[in-house]
């Protein structure tokens, strides 16, 4: 599976997260999401029918196995993250000082019936932090495109 960015194909350019840690994220907040608290926006005029359908599922698949699209359309409004760009020896000093930075490395779900879940993105490794990765892949891109263009011509004597 794979996600984009809602703003258009270069806006993320610098933010690239893993499909698996999104995922992950994903079922985590659809599994913490209080079917209590989704009843309470029945009466909403501007949520009551999508709350109805969010109900539904929780009902039918209290745990979803895997993300597909599917439910994703049906429940999922936008996904907003954290901005992923502290290193885990900057998040530790931060829990030690007593000022943890629980947003740094967060995804939070917009549901269409009107609630927000916030949980951790589970991107422990900073090889894995998305300004990373995204550096690594255009890196990457750059020397295939550099490659290729003077790989043109080779080959072939011009006369």
């Amino acid at each position: 599976s794979g996600w984009s960015c809602e703003i258009g194909e270069h806006a993320c350019r610098q933010f690239i997260i893993r499909a698996s840690f999104v995922d992950q994220a994903l079922l985590n907040a659809y599994h913490t999401l209080d079917a209590g608290i989704v009843e309470k926006k029945l009466d909403s005029p501007k949520f009551g029918s999508e709350a109805e359908i969010m109900l539904r599922y929780k009902r039918e698949y209290p745990r979803m196995k895997k993300v597909d699209y599917w439910w994703v359309d049906d429940l999922v409004d936008h996904i907003e993250f954290g901005k992923h760009i502290r290193t885990t020896k900057e998040l530790i000093a931060l829990e030690v000082k007593g000022t943890p930075d629980p947003d740094d490395r967060s995804m939070k779900v917009f549901w269409k019936c009107g609630l927000v879940t916030t949980v951790p993105s589970d991107v422990f490794y900073d090889s894995d932090l998305p300004g990373r990765i995204a550096k690594r892949y255009y890196n990457q891109q750059q020397r295939k495109a550099e490659k290729k263009k003077t790989s043109k011509g080779k080959g072939r004597d011009k006369k």
